[in-house]
């Protein structure tokens, strides 16, 4: 009988006991793969893509920094001219609008849709672009367009209205972000200091020269006519650049004229076989104007074949050729030293470059 129990209680004994021992009781199961199975394969790094081809549609020159800023639908960069020395700043898209320069060039300020926004559809709205570290600032909402002044933290915005209404011309203050209601239009020039702008109504004619501070006009600027190709500002006022084209049946020949928008005297700087197709730029303390003529060429068969020559032009009769075609988009340095443009590859696509215009015969 004692050997009966003996043996029930070596059977019994072990349902009883703690097997885990008391240190086990509150630890975490083990995770990860069980010892003697294959470990999971890591997923492989992404391969980084390059970049396709860079396409900028705007250039901007900063005195502040001696640099030319270029942007586009491929991000910003900037380009030393004296160095040739191109650095990118940001890839994300800045719009296909004209970008602009703070004065301290510490920032660029585009006018774009929102990142991953359709252009096309939806608003376009201020932004500034810090140029050291890309970072992005939403300055202002439903923005048409936007100047701003050389030597003044100011701009001349004009802001998109919903409906049939006109689109509002507001004064705004780049360091506080505060807008003041001027008139309704869209600014075809500001003054370097940004005391004045030139405005242009909609569905009227002619312009109307508004002081910023007050919104008061000053005078109004009769229409310089047709083919207007560039409004710049020159030491006493704003000045159109505008050319004449009259058909011959094979070829044009054409004008282009500097204009005083306040008095209206006109200077003719080149007369020829072409018309001005665009303007690079002006320098008034050089009174140097760069422009491209764009010539019809008939051929043995009778067609009509465009090419473009780009000139050199000053009101002391000088006016020269460049041998090399310059693609935009382009700026001339206010001191009329360098004309930045692009090369084309069709790897990199659009490379900035720059000329020295005495250099360009």
């Amino acid at each position: 009988m004692t050997r009966w129990i003996w043996l029930a209680l070596l059977v019994l004994a072990p349902l009883g006991c703690d097997t885990t021992g008391p240190s086990d009781a509150g630890s975490t199961p083990p995770t990860g793969t069980p010892p003697g199975e294959p470990l999971p394969e890591s997923e492989p790094e992404p391969t980084p893509q390059p970049a396709g081809p860079v396409h900028f549609v705007s250039v901007a020159w900063s005195d502040a920094r001696g640099e030319a800023i270029f942007s586009g639908y491929d991000g910003i960069a900037t380009f030393d001219p004296a160095s040739g020395v191109a650095r990118t700043v940001t890839t994300e898209d800045a719009g296909g609008g004209p970008v602009r320069v703070a004065t301290d060039g510490t920032a660029a300020y585009v006018v774009a849709a929102r990142p991953g926004e359709d252009p096309n559809r939806d608003p376009s709205h201020l932004w500034r672009i810090d140029l050291a570290t890309d970072e992005r600032a939403l300055v202002l909402e439903f923005v048409h367009s936007a100047l701003l002044a050389r030597d003044a933290n100011v701009a001349a915005v004009t802001r998109s209205r919903r409906g049939p209404g006109p689109d509002s011309l507001l004064a705004l203050d780049l360091a506080t972000g505060e807008t003041r209601y001027l008139r309704d239009g869209y600014p075809a020039a500001l003054s370097p200091d940004g005391r004045q702008v030139l405005v242009r109504p909609r569905f009227e004619s002619g312009f109307a020269l508004v002081e910023m501070q007050s919104g008061t006009q000053i005078a109004t600027v009769q229409d310089p006519g047709a083919f207007v190709t560039s409004i710049q500002w020159g030491a006493n006022g704003p000045v159109a650049f505008k050319h004449t084209s009259t058909p011959d049946g094979s070829a044009h020949d054409g004008t282009a004229v500097e204009v005083d928008l306040l008095t209206g005297a006109e200077i003719p700087l080149w007369e020829g076989r072409g018309f001005v197709q665009s303007v690079y730029g002006w320098s008034p303390r050089e009174h140097l104007a760069l422009f491209t003529t764009f010539v019809c060429q008939p051929t043995p068969f009778g067609e009509c074949v465009f090419g473009s020559t780009t000139r050199r032009v000053a009101t002391d009769g000088e006016d020269r050729t460049f041998g090399e075609r310059i693609l935009g988009p382009t700026v001339l340095t206010p001191d009329g030293e360098w004309l930045v443009a692009t090369r084309h590859s069709d790897t990199e696509g659009d490379v900035p470059v720059a000329y020295r215009v005495r250099e360009l015969d």
